[in-house]
């Protein structure tokens, strides 16, 4: 929503495409999280690809707009990895996804609201 929110700003027109159902079938939790990760360097590269163009452009308040969405991508593919490392570890021992659960629950709780 921020991203149409800055654009409506701006004077700009948010529309928002139809988008494709995502996949809901997996075989296993760490299927999940590797989509997840698959997704998250998705938007990466289109977060750097906007972050490019307003460079190019010299859009100096726009650059300033995506800086916090670079950051934030940092963190986001940092988390995935860490519990695609832990489900790693924990593979053939279905009791670990009980820790691993707390960890995330831990993890949330952390977080700035």
């Amino acid at each position: 929503m921020k991203f149409y929110h800055y654009l409506n700003d701006r004077g700009g027109v948010a529309r928002l495409p139809a988008i494709e159902a995502p996949r809901w079938e997996y075989s296993s939790v760490r299927e999940v999280f590797e989509a997840s990760l698959d997704q998250e360097h998705s938007v990466t590269e289109h977060i750097y690809g906007l972050y490019k163009l307003a460079q190019d452009e010299s859009d100096f308040a726009t650059v300033s707009f995506l800086k916090r969405f670079v950051d934030e991508q940092v963190e986001e593919e940092k988390t995935v990895s860490d519990m695609i490392d832990k489900l790693k570890m924990a593979e053939g021992n279905p009791d670990s996804l009980l820790f691993i659960d707390r960890y995330a629950m831990d993890r949330k709780s952390e977080e700035p609201v």
